[in-house]
């Protein structure tokens, strides 16, 4: 099989969780920040998938806010349609602490 078939996820360092959270993405324009309702489906220490109600360009800067009173800055690594993949651009001991807490079945 060749390296362009294998799925992003069997590359993937850090574990994933499974989650069904609500947050709030600031994103940035050329011109100033704005600010998308998003609802993660899964995260890891180095990023999170997302759905959000507007559209975000790779590359771009973001500040996730979750409603656990937790914000992480990063980068959007991907883009389709409503979906995001950010990239933290460093690990939290609040994310630890948030992976810690979670339930084992959404391991």
């Amino acid at each position: 099989m060749s390296a362009d078939l294998v799925d992003s996820a069997d590359r993937r360092i850090h574990s994933r969780y499974s989650v069904m959270w609500s947050g709030e993405l600031r994103a940035r324009s050329d011109f100033d920040w704005y600010v998308l309702d998003c609802r993660i489906r899964n995260f890891s220490i180095s990023g999170v998938r997302s759905w959000s109600t507007g559209r975000s360009n790779p590359g771009g800067s973001v500040v996730l806010g979750l409603r656990m009173s937790a914000t992480f800055a990063g980068e959007v690594a991907w883009s389709k349609s409503n979906r995001l993949g950010i990239c933290f651009d460093e690990a939290s001991d609040r994310l630890a602490e948030l992976i810690r807490e979670e339930p084992a079945q959404t391991r």
